[in-house]
Protein backbone atom coordinates (compact mmCIF):
# COMPACT_ATOMS: atom_id res chain seq x y z
CA UNK A 1 0.00 0.00 0.00
CA UNK A 2 2.73 2.31 0.82
CA UNK A 3 4.52 1.38 -2.37
CA UNK A 4 1.06 2.74 -4.03
CA UNK A 5 0.86 6.08 -2.38
CA UNK A 6 4.48 6.79 -3.01
CA UNK A 7 3.81 6.34 -7.11
CA UNK A 8 0.84 8.07 -6.71
CA UNK A 9 2.76 10.93 -5.55
CA UNK A 10 5.96 10.69 -7.48
CA UNK A 11 3.31 11.05 -10.36
CA UNK A 12 1.46 13.93 -9.06
CA UNK A 13 4.68 16.35 -8.27
CA UNK A 14 6.13 15.00 -12.18
CA UNK A 15 3.01 16.06 -13.77
CA UNK A 16 2.80 19.40 -12.18
CA UNK A 17 6.29 20.53 -12.93
CA UNK A 18 7.67 22.54 -15.94
CA UNK A 19 8.39 20.16 -18.52
CA UNK A 20 11.86 21.62 -19.50
CA UNK A 21 12.72 18.46 -17.52
CA UNK A 22 11.35 16.18 -19.50
CA UNK A 23 12.70 18.07 -22.69
CA UNK A 24 16.19 17.40 -21.38
CA UNK A 25 15.73 13.57 -21.18
CA UNK A 26 14.12 13.31 -24.88
CA UNK A 27 10.85 12.95 -24.09
CA UNK A 28 9.80 16.57 -24.09
CA UNK A 29 10.22 20.01 -25.54
CA UNK A 30 10.97 23.49 -24.55
CA UNK A 31 8.84 26.35 -24.49
CA UNK A 32 5.35 24.27 -24.14
CA UNK A 33 6.31 22.04 -26.90
CA UNK A 34 7.53 24.33 -29.80
CA UNK A 35 11.24 23.37 -29.25
CA UNK A 36 13.01 20.27 -29.80
CA UNK A 37 15.51 17.96 -29.81
CA UNK A 38 16.34 15.59 -32.65
CA UNK A 39 19.37 13.03 -32.53
CA UNK A 40 21.23 11.36 -35.13
CA UNK A 41 23.60 8.75 -34.56
CA UNK A 42 26.85 7.51 -35.62
CA UNK A 43 30.23 5.30 -34.84
CA UNK A 44 30.94 7.55 -31.14
CA UNK A 45 28.88 10.64 -31.28
CA UNK A 46 25.93 11.81 -32.47
CA UNK A 47 24.78 15.30 -33.93
CA UNK A 48 22.18 16.99 -32.15
CA UNK A 49 19.30 18.96 -33.60
CA UNK A 50 16.99 21.76 -32.46
CA UNK A 51 13.81 21.18 -34.09
CA UNK A 52 11.07 24.29 -33.58
CA UNK A 53 7.50 23.41 -34.22
CA UNK A 54 5.01 26.12 -35.25
CA UNK A 55 1.36 25.35 -36.61
CA UNK A 56 2.30 21.75 -37.41
CA UNK A 57 5.40 22.76 -39.22
CA UNK A 58 9.10 21.61 -38.37
CA UNK A 59 11.77 24.50 -38.72
CA UNK A 60 15.40 23.39 -38.15
CA UNK A 61 17.18 25.49 -35.72
CA UNK A 62 20.72 26.49 -37.22
CA UNK A 63 23.57 29.25 -36.89
CA UNK A 64 25.11 29.88 -39.91
CA UNK A 65 28.71 29.28 -40.97
CA UNK A 66 30.83 26.51 -39.69
CA UNK A 67 29.27 22.83 -38.54
CA UNK A 68 27.75 22.58 -34.96
CA UNK A 69 26.58 20.56 -32.14
CA UNK A 70 23.42 21.62 -29.46
CA UNK A 71 24.51 20.91 -26.66
CA UNK A 72 21.87 21.87 -23.82
CA UNK A 73 18.65 24.65 -23.59
CA UNK A 74 17.44 26.25 -20.73
CA UNK A 75 13.81 27.93 -21.12
CA UNK A 76 12.87 31.76 -20.03
CA UNK A 77 9.76 31.52 -21.01
CA UNK A 78 7.02 29.94 -23.34
CA UNK A 79 8.92 32.63 -25.96
CA UNK A 80 12.54 32.04 -24.93
CA UNK A 81 15.35 29.89 -24.20
CA UNK A 82 18.64 29.64 -24.30
CA UNK A 83 21.10 26.97 -25.65
CA UNK A 84 24.49 26.04 -26.04
CA UNK A 85 26.34 25.07 -28.81
CA UNK A 86 29.68 23.39 -29.41
CA UNK A 87 30.85 24.65 -32.87
CA UNK A 88 34.24 23.72 -34.93
CA UNK A 89 36.56 26.53 -35.21
CA UNK A 90 37.56 25.93 -39.03
CA UNK A 91 35.02 26.64 -42.16
CA UNK A 92 32.80 24.09 -44.25
CA UNK A 93 35.56 24.71 -46.80
CA UNK A 94 38.63 23.24 -45.02
CA UNK A 95 36.85 20.82 -43.40
CA UNK A 96 35.77 19.39 -46.73
CA UNK A 97 39.62 19.69 -48.17
CA UNK A 98 40.08 17.85 -44.99
CA UNK A 99 37.54 14.98 -46.09
CA UNK A 100 38.73 14.90 -49.56
CA UNK A 101 35.37 13.87 -51.01
CA UNK A 102 35.61 10.61 -48.99
CA UNK A 103 32.69 9.03 -46.79
CA UNK A 104 34.64 9.24 -43.78
CA UNK A 105 34.04 10.51 -39.61
CA UNK A 106 36.62 13.15 -38.70
CA UNK A 107 37.68 14.21 -35.32
CA UNK A 108 39.20 17.55 -34.59
CA UNK A 109 41.05 18.19 -31.00
CA UNK A 110 39.42 20.21 -28.07
CA UNK A 111 41.42 23.77 -29.35
CA UNK A 112 39.20 23.18 -32.74
CA UNK A 113 36.04 24.03 -30.62
CA UNK A 114 34.45 26.83 -29.45
CA UNK A 115 31.44 27.13 -26.83
CA UNK A 116 28.67 29.89 -27.41
CA UNK A 117 25.11 30.64 -26.22
CA UNK A 118 22.00 31.74 -28.19
CA UNK A 119 19.02 32.87 -27.28
CA UNK A 120 16.11 31.60 -29.75
CA UNK A 121 12.90 33.51 -29.42
CA UNK A 122 9.67 32.56 -30.78
CA UNK A 123 7.52 34.85 -33.06
CA UNK A 124 4.55 33.20 -34.71
CA UNK A 125 4.23 36.04 -37.05
CA UNK A 126 7.65 35.46 -38.89
CA UNK A 127 8.70 33.05 -41.47
CA UNK A 128 10.67 31.28 -40.07
CA UNK A 129 8.89 31.71 -36.94
CA UNK A 130 12.07 32.18 -34.48
CA UNK A 131 15.14 34.71 -34.25
CA UNK A 132 18.23 32.76 -32.89
CA UNK A 133 21.22 35.38 -31.58
CA UNK A 134 24.66 34.95 -30.19
CA UNK A 135 24.46 36.33 -26.39
CA UNK A 136 27.76 36.63 -24.31
CA UNK A 137 28.51 34.88 -21.17
CA UNK A 138 27.67 38.15 -19.17
CA UNK A 139 24.48 38.06 -20.63
CA UNK A 140 23.97 34.94 -19.36
CA UNK A 141 25.44 35.16 -16.12
CA UNK A 142 23.01 38.57 -15.96
CA UNK A 143 19.51 36.40 -16.45
CA UNK A 144 20.81 33.96 -13.35
CA UNK A 145 21.87 31.03 -15.69
CA UNK A 146 25.36 31.11 -14.13
CA UNK A 147 25.13 27.89 -12.38
CA UNK A 148 23.82 26.13 -15.39
CA UNK A 149 26.44 27.97 -18.06
CA UNK A 150 29.12 26.45 -15.33
CA UNK A 151 28.25 22.94 -16.32
CA UNK A 152 28.38 23.35 -20.33
CA UNK A 153 31.61 22.14 -21.99
CA UNK A 154 32.89 20.97 -25.23
CA UNK A 155 32.76 17.36 -26.05
CA UNK A 156 36.50 16.78 -27.35
CA UNK A 157 35.34 13.54 -28.50
CA UNK A 158 32.93 14.65 -30.54
CA UNK A 159 33.05 13.36 -34.16
CA UNK A 160 31.81 14.37 -37.35
CA UNK A 161 30.62 12.87 -40.39
CA UNK A 162 32.01 14.61 -43.42
CA UNK A 163 29.63 16.39 -45.39
CA UNK A 164 28.84 15.42 -49.43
Amino acid sequence: MKKFYLYLFLCVTLCSCESDWKAKIGIGCFMDGKLCFEYFDYSNSYEKYLILISNDIKYRVEVGGNWSNWLDCQAIDTKRTICSLQQLNISMDKLRDDCKGKLDIKKYPKDYWVLRYYSIDYHIDNKPPYSINEINEQYVERIGLRKWMNTQSINDKQEILCPN
